[in-house]
């Protein structure tokens, strides 16, 4: 089992991991910044509806510019 396998098994054994990322040497788009990013926010806005909250308005108020 490598280090992915274990972070893995740890994630599944916890209630207070909000969010993760695995990046792959094999796989640019999942090791670009914003993709990162945005998959943390999403997973966190999916545990946290005032997280959820404050991202809709952050959007709402970028799309207006």
């Amino acid at each position: 089992m490598g280090k992915t396998g274990i972070v893995s098994k740890v994630i599944d054994s916890r209630d207070d991991v909000l969010a993760y990322h695995f990046c792959r040497h094999d796989h640019m788009e999942k090791n670009k910044p914003k993709r990162l990013m945005c998959s943390i926010a999403f997973q966190i806005a999916q545990k946290i509806p005032a997280y959820k909250d404050a991202l809709e308005k952050m959007e709402l108020t970028q799309s207006k510019v």
